[in-house]
């Protein structure tokens, strides 16, 4: 749970501040340079579900998204990939009209994902339901079924009538619902 993470994160900080504790936590730790080689590196991956709900003005305007986005090794290469995608879409592309503390889908909008597609990570819309009670179970379920959707287009923009909000609630994925 959080609550126990954060328990062990603070007693690893506790641990840090006396030398007892942090000869123990370098005993345990890997020391700096080691990690993973570059065979383990090649054959990691990740695979991230997202569940977003989006509320319009009436209840026949609410849309439900469920998308899956997947990359290579997450701890080395698609770090340095994603910061380094960032920085380029800083430095070139046109981004939304937004201020403050934003995430990246939002602050460096869909030129940011189109360069990290072109760059090999995977952004798929599994399921787009428009007008829908809100219903975990049903999202719940309907997203952790590999098969159930299926991988939709990420060429072009999103779908979908204009009650599905604004640009910046895209998520960025694209494709059609599936039916």
């Amino acid at each position: 749970t959080l609550v126990g993470a954060g328990a062990a994160l603070g007693a690893a900080v506790a641990a840090a501040r006396v030398a007892p504790g942090r000869a123990l936590l370098e005993r345990l730790l890997p020391s700096p340079g080691e990690g993973p080689d570059e065979r383990t590196r090649a054959a990691s991956s990740f695979t991230v579900l997202l569940f977003a709900t989006g509320h319009g003005a009436h209840e026949e305007d609410d849309v439900r998204v469920v998308a899956r986005v997947r990359g290579g090794d997450p701890g080395y290469g698609e770090t340095s990939r994603m910061l380094a995608e960032a920085a380029l879409t800083l430095a070139s592309d046109e981004r939304p009209d937004v201020t403050g503390v934003v995430t990246p889908a939002i602050g460096l909008g869909v030129p940011y994902r189109r360069r990290l597609q072109a760059s090999g990570m995977r952004f798929e819309l599994v399921e787009r339901t428009v007008g829908a009670p809100d219903t975990p179970s049903t999202a719940s379920s309907a997203g952790r079924d590999e098969a159930a959707a299926g991988p939709h287009s990420t060429d072009a923009e999103p779908a979908g009538p204009a009650s599905a909000g604004p640009d910046r609630t895209e998520l960025g994925v694209s494709g059609d619902a599936p039916a």
